[in-house]
C-alpha cells in the first residue's frame, strides 16, 4: 500500500492549526463560570457552594473540587443568612489559588440564604428527657414520677440525623427540674433545649418517734421507717447505708421530724456541753477534776473546758471519750 507522505505532513499541518486556534478560543473564554444564585434554600448544616451557585465547565476543568467547598454554616429554621459574592471569591482563592483565574463569576452580588427543616414533636422532647431523669434518679428504694410542666412547644430542625445528649445542671432534688437537651444534627451541635419537669420522689427515710434534744446521741431504733416524697426536703434525709452506728442531733428534734443529713454527724470524743474527765499531770503528781466541754472535739484536738470546782476555763487535749489532759 502506498502513503502519500506529502498528503500526510499536510493533514498534520492542518490539525496543528486547528489544534492553535481552538487554544486561542479558550484563552479568549474562562473555562469555570460561577453563577451565584439571588434566594436559596438549604436542608444541610453546612453549606457549600454548589448549594448557592450554577457551576459550568469548558474543556478538561472540573467542578468537583469546586462545588465542594465550604461557605458557612446553614442558619437556624426561621432565620436568613446573607452572603456576598465578595467573600466567597475570597474563600474559593485561598483553597483554590490555582483554580481562581479561571473562574468567571456572575449572578447575585447577594445571597440570601432560608434553612429548611422539619418540625420535631414537643411529646418527643418531653419522652427524651423524662427517660433521662428517671434513669438518673432511680435506684433500689425510690420510686420516681415525672410530669411535663410549662408549654407544649414543638420546634424546627434541620434535616438529618438527630441525636439527643440530655443532661442535669445540677444534682439538687426540687419538685420542678430542668433537664437540658443538646441537640446535635448530622453530629453537629445545633441548640439546646430546656424541659421543664415536675418531679415526686418517694423512698423510704428516717422519721423521730419521739421528741428529742439537740446533742443527743441516736440509734435507728428511735426512729420508724417511713415513705415521703422526698422533694419536700430537697433529698437532703439520712440514707439507710448512712445510719448503720450511733450518731450525734446537732439540734433538737420533734416527733414524726424526718430525719435530715445537715442535723447529724458522727459521734466526737468529745460532746461540747457534757461532763468530762479532765486530768491534770504535774510532775509525778496527777489529779482528776469534772469540767464541761464548750465545744465538740476529736482526739488530739486542744480545745475548753469549765471546770465545776472553780468554773475556771482552761485548755486542754483530747485524749480520750470524754476524756482530756492538761499537762
Amino acid at each position: 500500500m502506498f502513503i502519500d507522505s506529502n498528503n500526510l505532513n499536510y493533514k498534520l499541518v492542518i490539525s496543528f492549526i486547528l489544534l492553535i486556534l481552538s487554544f486561542n478560543v479558550f484563552a479568549n473564554e474562562f473555562p469555570l463560570t460561577v453563577e451565584l444564585k439571588k434566594k436559596v434554600n438549604v436542608t444541610k448544616q453546612i453549606i457549600y457552594l454548589n448549594d448557592i451557585a450554577k457551576l459550568s465547565t469548558k474543556g478538561f476543568f472540573s467542578k468537583e473540587k469546586l462545588q465542594n467547598i465550604k461557605i458557612a454554616r446553614s442558619p437556624r429554621i426561621g432565620y436568613v443568612k446573607r452572603i456576598k459574592m465578595q467573600d466567597i471569591k475570597i474563600l474559593v482563592r485561598k483553597q483554590l489559588p490555582q483554580t481562581y483565574e479561571s473562574i468567571k463569576w456572575t449572578g447575585a452580588e447577594h445571597i440570601q440564604v432560608h434553612a429548611r427543616g422539619r418540625t420535631i414533636a414537643f411529646d418527643e422532647l418531653v419522652k427524651q428527657a423524662k427517660n433521662y431523669l428517671i434513669t438518673e434518679l432511680n435506684d433500689d428504694e425510690r420510686e420516681v414520677f415525672v410530669n411535663v410542666t410549662g408549654k407544649k412547644k414543638n420546634i424546627n430542625l434541620p434535616f438529618g440525623k438527630v441525636k439527643f445528649e440530655p443532661r442535669l445542671n445540677s444534682d439538687f432534688l426540687s419538685k420542678r427540674m430542668c433537664v437540658w437537651l443538646d441537640i446535635y444534627v448530622e453530629k453537629q451541635f445545633y441548640r439546646s433545649i430546656p424541659v421543664w419537669l415536675n418531679v415526686e420522689i418517694t423512698e423510704p427515710v428516717y422519721v423521730a418517734k419521739y421528741t428529742m434534744q439537740g446533742k443527743s446521741t441516736i440509734v435507728p431504733a428511735l426512729f420508724e421507717i417511713k415513705k415521703r416524697n422526698v422533694t419536700d426536703f430537697s433529698g437532703l434525709h439520712v440514707k439507710f447505708k448512712d445510719f448503720k452506728s450511733v450518731l450525734l442531733l446537732q439540734k433538737k428534734m420533734v416527733k414524726n421530724e424526718v430525719l435530715l443529713a445537715k442535723n447529724v454527724k458522727k459521734v466526737p470524743a468529745v460532746i461540747g456541753g457534757r461532763k468530762v474527765t479532765v486530768e491534770v499531770i504535774e510532775g509525778k503528781l496527777r489529779l482528776k477534776l469534772q469540767g464541761v466541754a464548750q465545744q465538740d472535739g476529736e482526739i488530739g484536738d486542744i480545745m475548753k473546758i469549765k471546770t465545776f470546782h472553780s468554773q475556771e476555763v482552761i485548755k486542754a487535749k483530747v485524749i480520750g471519750r470524754q476524756l482530756v489532759q492538761v499537762n
